[in-house]
């Protein structure tokens, strides 16, 4: 995946793969994940959490 890519290459962000394959991004903190949405608006993210 393209995203999954990207976000090796970034500073504050770890991506795992689950049990079932799926790919999920770690991130430092709630501000690391804002400033990456706001910098890296093509970045397809989908948020697991309700409250972040």
């Amino acid at each position: 995946d393209a995203s999954a890519d990207r976000l090796r290459q970034i500073g504050g962000v770890r991506i795992l793969k689950r049990g079932d394959g799926a790919l999920v991004a770690l991130f430092e903190n709630r501000y690391r994940l804002q400033r990456l949405e706001t910098d890296e608006p093509k970045l397809k993210l989908e948020h697991i959490l309700a409250d972040i």
